[in-house]
């Protein structure tokens, strides 16, 4: 006698659900990459110049140049 259910449909099942699942993951890793590298808002980290900042000792005696 012929099963309704066979190990053949049980194969095809989980593959597919299986196809699906890792479809999905994927999807989902896209979008967290996206967000932590700032592709989705256009904009990347950039770096900031690099700047002199004045030192205590010269904040205190009021002097803004730094040499």
């Amino acid at each position: 006698m012929k099963t309704a259910f066979s190990e053949n449909k049980l194969v095809v099942l989980l593959f597919a659900v299986v196809l699906i699942s890792f479809s999905l993951a994927q999807e989902n890793t896209r979008e967290v990459e996206n967000f932590y590298t700032g592709k989705q808002t256009g904009q990347a980290f950039r770096p900031v110049k690099h700047q002199k900042i004045p030192l205590a000792a010269h904040l205190r005696t009021g002097q803004t140049q730094v040499q």
